[in-house]
């Protein structure tokens, strides 16, 4: 399925369990006396079921969502690393493209130096070449036998008559000295003319080149950048989808902690119904409770005393799953408190007599006395019960008792409901009775 296709789905999901949240949200809080239990608590532990069960689907959801941002993330890393890439090289060759663009100017400009270097080689030549014609031909046009005869007579010595014609000769030869050099120089300048034609041509190549690459990298970054956008346009998009679930998760949290408020105030109110129903027997009970919860002991030693009871596999398993519904996560000592609570109730005149009773026992608006019943402890007897909540069963079955406690919920509710003189166990508060113990 593409990314867009399970976003729709995911989008539609988000939907109806928003529909279905406000939904259950309407009259979620209903008005509590301190006579009257409003809502039933096997009621409430059903609406605390299904809103779990929302809690885990949308948190299903979020950790999809979450997972496939994490990839659309790692694309988009990937796809910006190769667009920074590209960028560098697409600089890199611009700069070089420069170097090459400056290298061909100057030699251009060598090369227009050479040719007026060239010009003017040939122009000299031609002008020597036109001074020594002169001299030749003057040097013609005087030399005959009688311009040597009177050169020889208007010489003082035959020293003098040679030094004249060296001087001639002379200035002959360096006639033909410039035209020589003129000639080798103009060589020269057409040689190097020749050599810084070709490096142009090479120049002219390599630039050719280089702006092929630029126009090939043009467009590579083009479309590397244009995917990095796309991509981070995802990654946006399914932010927005994980912050929507992890709202969504917000809100199902508040409606738990709602639920349990009420859970917790019903219970607080099955609790002070039993304590208005307390025999003169159970007074003593009440007396023996003290001001510290009951007789608290170690669960790590022997432990208090109570009845041994002898229970069949039916009800072992029950109290079980009840101990592992309850305070699965509070422990050891927490489950053995929860069990002794179980067990106090069924040798307490007051609940009936056995643990299947106790467990299953409805006050007379119908309200089971444990939250965790039905649903929550059928579920773990369908699935199989934890060990360590097996061991603690076992345990208060053979008679060990932690307290003499009746009742338990969390500290903020036994404060809220002034419930003093309580023990703590885990997250738990247990007590005898309501109001001071």
């Amino acid at each position: 399925m593409s990314i867009s296709n399970r976003r729709l789905v995911k989008n539609c999901i988000v939907f109806v369990l928003m529909v279905a949240f406000l939904t259950a949200s309407i009259g979620m809080l209903p008005d509590y006396t301190i006579h009257t239990v409003a809502a039933s608590i096997e009621e409430l532990q059903q609406k605390q079921q299904e809103t779990q069960e929302k809690i885990n689907s949308v948190d299903a959801l979020k950790k999809e969502a979450e997972a496939v941002l994490k990839a659309l993330q790692g694309e988009a890393n990937s796809l910006e690393g190769k667009y920074a890439d590209y960028n560098t090289r697409l600089k890199k060759i611009t700069t070089e493209i420069s170097s090459a663009e400056k290298s061909i100017d100057d030699t251009q400009n060598r090369i227009a130096d050479l040719k007026l270097k060239l010009e003017q080689a040939e122009a000299d030549e031609v002008e020597t070449k036109e001074l020594m014609k002169a001299h030749i031909q003057y040097m013609y046009e005087n030399n005959s036998n009688q311009s040597l005869f009177l050169s020889l007579l208007a010489s003082d010595s035959m020293t003098t008559f040679l030094k004249r014609a060296e001087y001639t000769a002379a200035i002959i030869r360096n006639d033909q000295d410039l035209i020589d050099k003129f000639q080798k120089q103009q060589e020269e300048i057409k040689q190097a003319t020749v050599e810084l034609q070709q490096k142009e041509a090479d120049l002219q190549t390599y630039q050719d080149t280089l702006t092929a690459q630029v126009d090939d990298l043009k467009a590579l970054t083009e479309e590397a950048k244009q995917a990095y956008q796309d991509k981070t346009g995802e990654v946006y998009t399914a932010q927005g989808t994980v912050d929507d679930y992890d709202a969504m998760m917000k809100e199902l949290e508040r409606e738990m902690a709602s639920y349990q408020a009420q859970q917790a105030q019903a219970q607080m109110e099955l609790a002070k119904q039993l304590a208005e129903q307390e025999t003169p027997d159970a007074g003593g009970a009440e007396g023996d409770a003290g001001t510290d919860g009951g007789n608290v002991v170690d669960p790590g030693t022997s432990g208090g005393s109570g009845a041994a009871y002898g229970a069949g596999d039916s009800e072992r398993m029950l109290l079980a799953a009840c101990i592992q519904a309850e305070a699965w996560g509070e422990g050891t000592a927490g489950q053995l408190a929860v069990g002794s609570v179980i067990m106090n109730r069924v040798e307490d005149s007051r609940f009936p007599g056995s643990i299947t009773g106790v467990v299953t026992q409805r006050d007379n608006r119908g309200n089971p006395q444990f939250a965790s019943y039905p649903k929550s402890i059928n579920k773990i007897l369908e699935r199989g019960v934890a060990p360590e909540c097996l061991a603690a069963a076992d345990q208060v079955l053979g008679g060990y008792r932690s307290g003499n406690w009746l009742f338990f919920m969390t500290q903020p509710y036994a404060d809220k409901f002034g419930i003093t003189g309580y023990t703590m166990i885990g997250n738990h508060a247990f007590f005898y009775r309501w109001g001071a113990n």
